[in-house]
């Protein structure tokens, strides 16, 4: 089959998204203009008959709406889904039909030309009467030729050709139908129509917008509801998967068939049939088959546009013809297809629309096959079933029952048998040894009730013919639903956690039981409807193999036999998140011990390729790439993760290790919720504070542990939290918060990314969640734990149990440990190359200056050490020096020059040994460089400037090119500020630790109004040299020049004067005004971003973030509300103050938590006095007097509060444990219930 070639295949699903937008508008206008539905009825207008019509419509929506609200759904918009609907039934139809065309099924062509089209030209000259236009946007006949081709089509499909009721209530107008004419004839969609997939991605992309509607609703917490489960979870299978599992499933069988042929009439062996993705090494089947095709069974419980069931068409043809000549007896094409859709194929699906492409993509295929063939009934179910929504007592029930023949059936009982149904789907189990409701004297109810309903289709039936088919298609669904029938069930089934459904619990029980997801509860239904000696092939997320959610999972597949497994890694869905890793599997519900199983890892773990499916369909057909192995061995791993490309031997041990959780402890971290706020990088705080943290000496910070972001071995000290007074103020904001630091040394590991690592302490420290870390038992040391989990096997193992990019507690619990000999040693060697690193690195607190480093070489090392064989003496150290970066030797010498290195090298404790005023400018002359204290970065430049200098001389490339790889090196926390003109003709470096209340008055009276006068005076000697005429064309040049800078250092003055007087000014007009006007005061306590923000109009020309940050915190919306600095402060104070009276952390972060709180700044008190000493007060401005006042005239609640206290710490005595009211850790607010006793 001719696949739709990549260019197309964009085109179409623009061009779909295109019109579906306009579809759906064009049938909203033209339903309101003609019952004008935004008018009550009664004001409309309406003749009699168009008024029964829009009562009848708006009746039916009424009874949708109900039907649907049990389900979660009563908000659901009944008229925008049936429009929706409607129009995406319109384009399937056309679609379809331009196939049929292009395939040559449906002559004349129509739509392949439109209005140019043979069959239109020949239905113009035979009735020209019907195609005389009255305008060029007229049909001119078109419709009424489509109408006589669909009453043709709806014979064999009646599900989307057939008429419907509401058809006489939309239609499409002449300017839609003609813009979907000019898309089927688009020549860029020129290699679709033969590609039979199209259908199927055509019904994709008009689902994707309300998929993407529904992540984005949703996010990441959210619920679906129960009408958009189909949409969430609806993912076209690509064809190499169709190709694959059908090949190793109904191909197997039927090769086995064919074997017991061969077997029963001694004949030769056949070739084996050129099936690429056929893997002949798996194993064959135990037990009885089918003993013809007619009798084997394919069933796709999640069929979807049925894109399984078209492959297994394609597959069956040649198989039926070989089984036919086996027998000596021909078999017609004609035959063939009828005998598929009648006896081989069945789907099901919760879809009503999807299932009507399935079946308009079988009828393609038989078509192809046989154009003058019958089309059987085809067994093909939609659940989309809402009539269990309504009350037994609903009248669209009881018009249901009245329809049917007098004295005949429980309509409410048939419905209560289909309760659920349409959520469940293929889920549904029925009891059989229950016959169904007898609504009809015939044997077959479904039967009866599909030939009763379509009596009914006239527009006063809309409720009967609609609510009648959906009880036809529940009763059909019943017999498709039988245990233990079918030899094949195939699928790529929906994943979606039970739990993220919107309905109530007791109805996620009665529907899916104790399934956790979806995708596992179609796994335990696909083995239920598999004979024992059939087969079940799937395609699914990866990481069923592994997570513990999936556990029963995969025992109940390694209880059965996995003939094959293929783990395809990411992009193996061309149109899904390329995030996704995809694994798939052949598997048969009956355990056979003496048969080998097979598995292939294939594709990427890291970067996907422009043709990624291409190389996984490649790779898939190389039978090389498959290895046995033992599924015992994964049942006798904890959880039985299919680790199948791990090496066996360690996976054999794997039961017999301890695990981390026997030798260590296990410990997460905490979420401080807002980062920006209460944590700080270590260059941010001033040198001796972050030292003094680091080293355990009293002060407002502790050191905080984040995040792994690519390092492993050893983590360096970046972090520390802000936590005056045992970290009040965050405590305050989060209550339950545990601000704990250990008392020794452990090993964090890698909780976000695709590779697993450990990395020791450096400094005991708070752990973010992110900074989840294990601490070693008595018998074992750290060194020890970083060494074992840092094994390359141990990494693929924790990788393998979590594939996703968040590594759990729980995985690193049950890694094993297998201690490495020689530990001790690696570590005292990474610790010695680790110290030199951090020597040359300016982030670090121990920096000293830039020099070579051997970190990287020893790492490697290291990891040679820990993945050698036992025994093996440690590799030979071999460590290669790396060179610092050049521009890190002007780095540092500018460091120096404002103030933050010393001379000799290290952090200065203050900035007494740079620049006068702590400020470096730089101008077109930049006489700032010949300064003393700029000796070291002149020399640094002529040692390096011809490896680093892009404009060729230092000046200019610290105006030009210097800061943003500063900024990358600080990690975006830049502590050198380029205070800088528009065009960087003038850019004035500060240090953040050495800009004071007073440094940009400074810069403008000592350095900017002096060059200012400077360039004015320059400007006066070259009006003068103008007016004598000396060197006329220089001087008109260098005139230009001058005046073009002074230019640029007024505008420069005057933002440095507007900041420095009053503040910054909005960037437009949708940022809010300060509220009050003053002077500009860097505070690094609210951390270089948030002051950076208030500067961003002399950054902006370097640096576009602070301009972004400023305009969030003047706007204070939503989680960007900045209003807990001293900055916000600073210029909305009304704003700042109303938030400290709402949030009681902005009032301990403005020193007014006495003032407004003072009930809970009492409890606070008193438990700091247990934690830190009795003296301890919280001391605010004004704390003296609230606190005297909160005593004498709320007396009764401080005693409340007073005994709460005692009663707490009477508990606390009593457990001899103060495990959960440590130093740093309250069980719950103490002040919480007292709001009433503020001040």
């Amino acid at each position: 089959m001719p696949e739709m070639a990549p260019e197309a295949m964009e085109a179409l699903s623009s061009s779909v998204r295109r019109l579906r937008t306009l579809l759906e508008g064009d049938l909203t206008r033209q339903l309101d203009r003609r019952f004008r539905l935004s008018v009550p009825s009664a004001k409309a207008g309406l003749d009699a008959k168009e008024l029964a019509l829009r009562n009848r419509l708006e009746g039916w929506f009424a009874e949708r709406a109900r039907a649907r609200r049990e389900g979660g759904e009563a908000g659901l918009d009944a008229r925008a889904s049936v429009e929706s609907e409607m129009a995406s039934n319109a384009l399937l139809r056309l679609f379809l039909l331009r196939q049929l065309e292009a395939c040559g099924v449906s002559r004349p062509a129509v739509l392949t030309g439109g209005w140019s089209s043979k069959g239109y030209l020949e239905f113009r000259s035979h009735g020209p009467g019907l195609t005389d236009g009255q305008g060029k946007d007229d049909y001119e006949g078109l419709d009424f030729l489509l109408k006589l081709l669909f009453e043709e089509l709806a014979i064999d499909l009646p599900g989307l050709y057939g008429e419907r009721p509401l058809d006489r209530y939309f239609t499409l107008s002449p300017a839609a139908l003609r813009e979907i004419v000019a898309v089927l004839n688009a020549p860029e969609l020129a290699t679709a129509w033969q590609d039979d997939t199209t259908l199927g991605w055509v019904y994709q992309f008009w689902n994707d917008p309300q998929r993407e509607a529904i992540d984005a609703r949703i996010g990441p917490r959210g619920k679906v509801d129960a009408h958009e489960i189909a949409s969430k979870t609806q993912l076209f299978t690509e064809q190499y998967m169709v190709e694959w599992l059908l090949e190793n499933s109904l191909g197997r069988i039927a090769l086995d068939m064919r074997k017991a042929r061969e077997a029963r009439h001694s004949d030769q062996p056949k070739a084996p049939p050129p099936w690429p993705m056929f893997i002949h090494n798996a194993a064959s089947l135990d037990g009885e088959l089918p003993s013809r095709l007619a009798e084997l069974r394919v069933l796709d419980p999640a069929c979807g546009s049925g894109h399984f069931l078209a492959g297994a068409f394609d597959l069956l043809v040649p198989l039926y013809r070989e089984e036919a000549r086996d027998a000596g007896n021909e078999m017609s094409d004609e035959q063939i297809a009828e005998s598929i859709l009648r006896n081989n194929l069945h789907g099901i699906d919760i879809d009503s629309r999807a299932v009507q492409v399935a079946a308009a993509v079988l009828y393609l295929k038989a078509r192809r096959l046989a154009p003058r063939g019958r089309i059987p009934p085809m067994n093909l179910v939609s659940t989309a079933f809402d009539l269990d929504g309504l009350a037994p007592d609903d009248p669209a029930l009881a018009a249901l029952a009245r329809a049917f023949p007098s004295g005949r059936g429980d309509v409410t009982e048939a419905v209560r048998a289909l309760r659920h149904v349409g959520v469940r789907g293929s889920l549904m189990r029925f009891r059989h040894e229950q016959a169904p409701p007898l609504l009809f004297e015939e044997s077959d109810p479904s039967v009866s009730v599909e030939r009763f309903v379509t009596n009914h289709t006239g527009a006063d039936d809309l409720g009967v013919r609609f609510d009648g088919t959906q009880l036809a298609a529940g009763l059909r669904l019943q017999r498709l639903l039988v245990e233990g029938r079918y030899d094949v069930v195939v699928f790529n089934p929906p994943y979606l956690a039970t739990s993220k459904i919107d309905l109530p619990t007791s109805v996620l029980v009665e529907a899916f039981g104790d399934s956790p997801d979806l995708f596992a509860a179609f796994v335990q239904r696909a083995f239920e409807l598999c004979k024992p000696n059939g087969l079940i092939a799937f395609v699914a997320l990866s990481n069923w193999m592994f997570l513990s959610t999936f556990r029963d999972t995969r025992e109940r597949m390694l209880a059965g036999h996995i003939l094959l497994l293929a783990d395809v890694g990411k992009g193996a869905f061309r149109r899904a998140s390329k995030l996704i890793q995809s694994a798939m599997v052949v598997a048969s519900p009956k355990h056979q011990p003496e048969s080998k199983s097979f598995a292939a890892r294939v594709g990427t773990r890291d970067t996907i390729s422009a043709l990624q499916t291409v190389e996984i369909a490649d790779a898939l057909k190389n039978e090389a790439n498959y290895t046995p192995f033992d599924p015992g061995v994964f049942a006798r791993v904890e959880g039985a993760p299919l680790l199948f490309w791990l090496d066996p031997a360690f996976m054999r041990r794997y039961g017999e290790l301890p695990k981390i959780d026997d030798v260590a402890d296990c410990q997460g971290g905490i979420a401080t919720t807002n980062n920006e706020r209460f944590l700080r990088a270590i260059w941010e705080v001033p040198h001796h504070l972050a030292r003094a943290a680091a080293t355990d000496q009293p002060g407002p910070f502790l050191p905080y542990l984040k995040g792994a972001e690519g390092r492993e071995w050893i983590e360096p000290y970046r972090w520390v939290l802000r936590a005056e007074h045992r970290a009040l103020e965050l405590r305050v904001l989060l209550p339950n918060v545990r601000v704990e630091r250990p008392s020794l040394l452990g090993v964090a590991y890698t909780t976000i990314g695709h590779r697993f690592g450990t990395r020791l302490h450096t400094v005991t420290s708070v752990r973010d969640v992110s900074g989840a870390s294990v601490f070693p038992a008595s018998e074992v040391t750290a060194e020890a734990l970083v060494c074992a989990l840092n094994r390359s096997v141990v990494r693929d193992l924790a990788s393998a149990l979590n594939p996703t990019v968040n590594f759990q507690l729980g995985d690193v619990r049950r890694l094993p440990f297998d201690p490495v000999e020689g530990a001790a040693e690696v570590v005292a060697r990474l610790r010695v190359a680790f110290t030199g690193h951090e020597r040359g690195n300016e982030l670090s607190i121990d920096y000293r200056a830039p020099e070579p480093t051997t970190w990287e070489s020893t790492q490697s090392w290291a990891q040679r050490a820990v993945d050698r064989p036992t025994g093996q003496a440690l590799p030979v150290p071999s460590f290669v020096e790396e060179a610092p970066q050049p521009w890190l030797a002007v780095s540092h010498a500018l460091g120096v020059a404002l103030g933050r290195f010393d001379v000799g090298g290290g952090i200065a404790e203050s900035g007494a040994s740079g620049l006068p005023d702590g400020i470096l400018l730089l101008g077109p002359e930049s006489p700032a460089l010949n300064h003393e204290a700029c000796a070291a970065l002149r020399h640094a430049w002529r040692v390096a400037g011809d490896n680093i200098g892009r404009e060729g001389e230092l000046g200019a490339y610290l105006r030009k090119s210097f800061f943003p790889e500063h900024r990358s090196l600080y990690e975006g926390r830049p502590i050198h500020l380029p205070l800088s003109s528009a065009k960087r003709a003038y850019v004035a470096y500060v240090c953040v630790h050495s800009l004071r209340s007073n440094t940009l008055s400074v810069l403008l009276a000592e350095y900017l109004m002096p060059e200012k006068r400077r360039i004015e005076g320059e400007l006066t000697d070259l009006r003068e040299a103008r007016q004598a005429g000396r060197t006329k064309g220089a001087t008109e040049k260098r005139f230009t020049e001058v005046q073009k800078l002074l230019e640029e250092l007024d505008e420069f003055i005057a933002s440095v004067t507007e900041i420095a007087e009053k503040g910054p000014p909005p960037p437009d007009d949708k940022t809010t005004r300060r509220e009050v006007d003053a002077r500009y005061e860097m505070d690094l306590d609210d951390g270089v971003l948030v002051n950076s923000a208030a500067l961003w109009p002399l950054l902006e020309p370097q640096w576009k973030e602070p301009k972004k940050w400023w305009k969030e915190l003047a706007n204070a919306q939503g989680k960007k509300d900045y209003d807990w600095s001293h900055l916000a402060a600073r210029y909305f104070p009304t704003r700042v103050r109303k938030k400290c009276q709402e949030n009681p952390s902005f009032a301990v972060a403005h020193k007014c938590f006495w003032a407004l709180h003072s009930g809970k700044a009492y409890a606070w008190e008193l438990r700091l006095q247990d934690e830190i000493g009795p003296n301890f007060t919280i001391d605010e401005p004004g704390s003296a007097d609230a606190r005297a006042s909160f005593l004498k005239e709320h007396e009764r609640e401080a005693r409340e509060i007073l005994t709460k206290e005692m009663k707490r710490r009477e508990r606390r005595d009593a457990k001899g444990d103060d495990a959960d009211a440590g130093p740093l850790f309250q069980e719950s607010d103490p002040g919480q219930d007292l709001e009433g006793a503020d001040a």
